[in-house]
């Protein structure tokens, strides 16, 4: 799972946290990769959700969030995380929160989204999954080896501009 957000839920409050538990405790070998996209994103709340530490990704915007596609990719499928054709499920905030100056950064996610994509194709066949969030969750594309239609679904979803809930995010996913 890859989680992007700007690390501050304000639905559910607390509940990412104790989801992200439920989902890191299942035999099934989840990692969770959280990233947040802010100047000062909750850094205690994305350590608690992600895996581990080193699965914690910090940028100051969506402007720069492409500088890091290497590292998601590297960190996605560490250690015995995809020993066989992983599971990607992309988690993209689209809350209102997501905003820089009044401007939406919904599209500079969607362009990152795809670029993201592109570079964890080239890991051992993985199928995508598409969940978009705000003041709920919605699934917007199941496991699919179909990437270009993952891909498609993200450019076609709209900024939903609500509040954040991470919490929905990971019980959907």
């Amino acid at each position: 799972m890859i989680v992007i957000t700007d690390g501050k839920s304000n639905r559910e409050e607390g509940r990412e946290i104790e989801e992200a538990t439920i989902t890191k405790s299942t035999p099934f070998n989840i990692r969770i990769v959280a990233i947040g996209v802010t100047e000062e994103p909750d850094y205690i709340t994305l350590q608690q959700v992600a895996t581990d530490s080193a699965a914690v990704i910090r940028t100051p915007s969506y402007q720069v969030l492409s500088n890091e596609i290497d590292k998601i990719i590297n960190i996605s499928c560490s250690n015995h995380s995809c020993a066989g054709p992983p599971d990607i499920i992309l988690i993209l905030d689209s809350s209102g929160s997501i905003t820089d100056k009044g401007r939406s950064n919904w599209r500079y996610l969607q362009s990152f989204s795809q670029k993201l994509i592109e570079g964890l194709e080239r890991k051992r066949d993985p199928r995508f999954a598409y969940v978009q969030f705000s003041d709920g969750a919605l699934i917007r594309d199941f496991y699919t080896k179909d990437s270009g239609k993952v891909k498609k679904s993200i450019l076609d979803s709209s900024h939903i501009n609500g509040w954040t809930n991470q919490a929905a995010a990971l019980r959907t996913a």
